[in-house]
């Protein structure tokens, strides 16, 4: 169904004013109020084109992007993946026969892992500059820029609204008319509507960059960590002394994966409040149910004309009857499209970034260190090698099982993406082609509004 949620309500108030000079008011007062609605209306549909541009920017923002976190959280587990695997191989088949694990093998193995969490620390940190240049360099995405001009110009629509109001009030013919009065209601209606929408993108949106930058960053530190771990780890294979430090780096990255999706969410969330506390002082919003509210005010305009006894609109009722309805899909739609971003959001996170997937891989690396540790102060440093082997096989079969589910799990994540992508796209229902049918529908309706004359 094409979505016109402008159209219905704004074309009323132009065909009303259009075709009934003079009878409600003197002809220069007329096509003075006639002028501002253009103006208003015009300037509400650039004001929703804004949040719907927002919107529309949240939707595509990982549309290649997203392979970069995909093979940077890949390449950090498959690289640990290899570290267990030859670990487990070398100290696992030499159990009682210590003196012959081959340490190149396991130097080699460590090598992998280390170069893996770099490629993803990378990947990370690489997501962290982009988002920099597109918002200070580009200026694309950029919620501050975005809503200082949305303020700017919603202070220029109020001051066309108080306008209105004043001539309106100055003339007795136009003062004394009910359907000037609901109109006005409508024109304030739309508004908030409006100011609604981008109260709910712009926070949505806030939210969403606050947390993906929180988290890159530290999964920038988990990844970090982790290489550091087995630098040190790799050099106890020399100087065992060195392995209580080593097993504590990858204690702390553990901690760090189960933390990391919480700690970022929980900061989204902090930094929402924050923009929503900010921005509510700012739109001054009625506090009426919006959608609701517009529905009303556009059945007070359509009472109005009933009851009108100005012939020129009687005969105009039957064409303001088509195009007067509001499409009362507008809020259905808006919960489609935030829940459709939404949806994008999980689909596109890795393993890590899934609060129980993360807790299940961050709980089996932390548990490789603790078992590393104990192990060492117990068996390793008095040189109880056979039984410290059998710590240590442990250790790799929970570092192979933690890795081989990050993989499994990103790789799930990734392919249901694509699915769902896939899906929306064959059916046309994806948020970027409801947002683009939208924002084309309503250009049409500013192509129609600024064809009436007055």
């Amino acid at each position: 169904m094409t979505i016109r949620p402008f159209l219905n309500t704004v074309m009323a108030v132009l065909i009303l004013l259009q075709f009934c000079p003079g009878a409600l008011a003197d002809e220069a007062a007329f096509k003075e109020l006639v002028t501002l609605n253009k103006k208003i209306l015009t300037e509400q549909l650039d004001l929703s084109v804004t949040s719907l541009d927002m919107q529309l920017a949240s939707a595509n923002y990982h549309k290649y992007r997203k392979w970069i976190d995909y093979g940077g959280q890949e390449a950090s587990a498959s690289g640990f993946l290899v570290s267990g695997i030859v670990g487990t191989d070398q100290i696992g088949h030499n159990i009682d026969t210590p003196l012959k694990v081959n340490k190149n093998s396991l130097v080699k193995a460590l090598n992998a892992g280390m170069a893996g969490t770099i490629v993803g620390a990378s990947a990370s940190a690489s997501q962290i500059l982009m988002d920099g240049v597109d918002s200070i360099v580009r200026k694309k995405g950029n919620t501050r820029i975005v809503r200082k001009n949305f303020l700017k110009r919603l202070s220029g629509l109020d001051q066309m609204i108080e306008t209105r109001k004043k001539l309106v009030a100055t003339d007795p013919d136009l003062a004394s008319s009910k359907l000037i009065a609901s109109e006005g209601k409508l024109l304030d209606a739309l508004r908030d509507m409006i100011c609604t929408e981008f109260y709910k993108t712009y926070c949505y949106v806030t939210d969403a960059q606050v947390s993906q930058t929180v988290f890159y960053g530290l999964d920038v530190a988990r990844n970090t960590t982790g290489a550091i771990g087995a630098g040190v780890l790799k050099r106890s294979l020399f100087k065992p002394d060195l392995t209580p430090a080593a097993n504590t780096w990858f204690m702390v990255s553990g901690a760090i994966t189960i933390g990391a999706p919480w700690v970022s969410s929980g900061a989204g969330k902090i930094w929402r409040k924050v923009a929503e506390k900010r921005l509510q002082k700012r739109l001054d919003l009625s506090g009426e149910p919006v959608v609701e509210h517009v529905l009303a005010c556009r059945k007070e305009l359509r009472e109005a004309m009933k009851s009108e006894q100005n012939e020129s609109i009687k005969n105009m009722y039957p064409v303001t009857e088509v195009t007067a309805a509001l499409d009362e899909s507008h809020g259905s739609l808006e919960k489609r499209v935030m829940a459709g971003l939404i949806q994008k959001e999980k689909y596109r996170r890795t393993a890590f970034q899934q609060k129980f997937a993360s807790a299940a891989i961050g709980g089996q690396f932390l548990a490789f260190g603790i078992i590393g540790n104990a192990s060492y102060q117990k068996y390793g440093k008095h040189l109880r090698l056979r039984k410290w082997n059998r710590c240590l096989t442990a250790a790799n079969i929970i570092t192979i099982s933690a890795t081989s589910l990050a993989i499994g799990a990103t790789g799930a994540a990734a392919l249901a993406g694509e699915y769902a992508e896939w899906k929306g796209r064959r059916s046309k229902d994806r948020v970027q082609d409801m947002l683009d049918s939208r924002i084309k529908d309503i250009e049409s309706v500013k192509g129609e509004i600024l064809k009436v004359q007055p």
